[in-house]
Formats: C-alpha cells, structure tokens, sequence
C-alpha cells in the first residue's frame, strides 16, 4: 500500500501546477576534501565549470549526481558549523577495494566503497573545521515534500524534480503552440 502512495504521491507533484513546488533533502554522510591523497582524478579541471578549482576563492563541492549548480547547505556534525556551497564538480569517484587498494569507481554497481559523498574545496573545509574524512550533513535546499514521498531515495527525488522541470517546460510549449 505504501508503493502505491508513494507512486500517487510522486506522480502528483511531476504534474503539480504548483509553479515551485519545493524539497528539502538530507543526506549525512563522510565527505573529504579536493585534492585527497589517493584520489586518482586530482588536478583536474572541473566537470560543471569546466575550470581548475581555486582554493583561495571557490566555495564549493563536489557530488556524483546533484545537478551543477546546486546550492548545497553543509553542516560538519562534530563541529556544527555549516556553510553554504555550490555542486562544482562530479566525484568523488575514488574508493576502495576489499584490500583497501584506491581505483576509480563511476558505477555505483561496481564493487569497493566510494571514500565519501561529497568532495569539498579547501575554504569549505577550513570554513567547517574539517579534517579530512569527516561526517557531514548536506541539505539540498527546494523545500517542500509532498506528502507520501517522505520514504523515497534522495536520487530517485532529484530524478523526479528534473521530470517535474520537464512537464512544465512541455506544458509552456504546448500553451505557447495554443496561443498560435
């Protein structure tokens, strides 16, 4: 009964008329910072701004599937300060394999353990009191759960939220090719 309420409820808010219907998501978990010894990708330029990360300047992170550009509140659980930082780049993709070697991972399917959630740069950790492997919070700020989708994964709400983006781009064409 819960998968059906689930499917109803996600359903409703794809095709919600709601102009900004919001979520708040949270995902706790260890984050560490650029540059980490043992990352196979270190110094590369990053995939959402196509640029080296400046770590006198930039405030941001890296993540495996939030969108570029998402504004990203990390709180660091030990020390409970918390700033505000924008997805970057993609990663981390360094994890560990049953003998604690380090290799690229970029299916989530494939064995070994990623090394953390989040990638953060060096003003972030310094700003967070971070210490390289550290446990965070990171909340994706669109706030508003629809009711019944409290269950589902953080991965399968940001796939709906991009299907909801794109109902009402559809939506906006069809009312545009209306008013012709």
């Amino acid at each position: 009964m819960s998968l059906v309420r689930e499917i109803i409820a996600a359903v409703s808010f794809v095709l919600s008329s709601d102009p900004q219907p919001k979520l708040v998501l949270h995902q706790t978990c260890v984050s560490t910072q650029f540059g980490h010894k043992g990352d196979p990708w270190i110094g590369g330029k990053a995939h959402c701004t196509k640029r080296y990360i400046d770590e006198h300047r930039d405030v941001g992170l890296a993540h495996r599937w939030l969108p570029c550009g998402t504004r990203v509140r990390i709180r660091h659980l030990k020390t409970g300060k918390a700033i505000t930082a924008t997805v970057m780049d993609r990663g981390p993709y360094g994890a560990l394999d049953e003998d604690g070697n380090w290799f690229v991972k970029t299916d989530r399917g494939a064995p070994g353990t990623y090394r953390g959630c989040a990638d953060l740069t060096p003003l972030v950790t310094k700003a967070l009191g971070h210490r390289g492997f550290d446990r965070v919070q990171l909340t994706y700020v669109n706030p508003r759960l629809p009711a019944g989708m409290e269950s589902l994964s953080l991965e399968t709400l940001i796939l709906l939220q991009q299907a909801r983006a794109h109902v009402v781009k559809a939506k906006k064409e069809m009312a545009n090719q209306i008013s012709l």
